[in-house]
């Protein structure tokens, strides 16, 4: 029977994606992952991917670029640019496919060697910039011209309010306290007032902590 490439695709991703999780990147071998995916061969698997690393970049892919909130909320023309950045920000939040991802980012995260550390924060850095900050940027632009955006610098704030949140943020956390946490996101909130784009309110900050704490290991403070 005739496998369709791109199911198996999906299928090696999600087994991958289970397995990463449960087990940690460095103890997950390509056997391993061919061994649950019923019946698929290891030929199955290098015609798609020619390595664990590469399987592990398209499911960061899957995450941070088929997932794009900033691309998803411009049908939403009826909203200001202000509005449009929190909607997108909440859409990557409660999103639980997106949510079930960024798990099993941060856990290869913590787990992974360090040669693997430097790799996955170059290529956050990289999609962020080329492909997440540019859709923001359109958002900033609408924004300046109906005035819930005060800038004069869209893509520069695009790309530092991506490097705080995606990278300093979400990254940087890791066996804090919720003190700390709460601290870093108001650091987040009063700098980008200050910057001219003000959608951190409340309910965003609370939503982020939650978040935030579902996602990485955060100690009661």
């Amino acid at each position: 029977m005739r496998r369709d490439p791109e199911k198996t695709y999906e299928k090696i991703l999600e087994v991958s994606s289970k397995l990463f999780f449960e087990k940690g990147y460095e103890n997950t071998s390509l056997q391993d992952i061919v061994n649950n995916l019923d019946g698929l061969t290891k030929g199955a698997v290098y015609h798609h991917f020619s390595s664990k690393d590469d399987i592990l970049d398209a499911i960061e892919d899957k995450l941070l670029v088929e997932n794009n909130p900033f691309k998803k909320v411009l049908v939403y023309s009826e909203l200001t640019g202000i509005e449009l950045i929190k909607k997108a920000f909440l859409l990557g939040i409660e999103d639980q496919e997106q949510q079930y991802y960024n798990k099993i980012s941060m856990k290869i995260w913590r787990q992974s060697e360090k040669i693997q550390s430097p790799k996955m924060i170059a290529k956050m850095i990289e999609i962020n910039k080329n492909i997440l900050a540019p859709d923001l940027c359109k958002i900033v632009e609408k924004g300046i011209k109906d005035g819930s955006v005060d800038t004069k610098y869209p893509m520069e704030i695009s790309e530092q309010i991506l490097l705080q949140i995606n990278i300093g943020l979400l990254l940087a956390i890791s066996d804090i306290t919720e003190k700390e946490l709460t601290g870093k996101i108001e650091f987040i909130s009063e700098w980008t007032k200050n910057m001219g784009v003000d959608f951190l309110d409340k309910e965003l900050k609370d939503k982020y902590s939650n978040y935030c704490k579902i996602i990485c290991s955060i100690k009661g403070e």
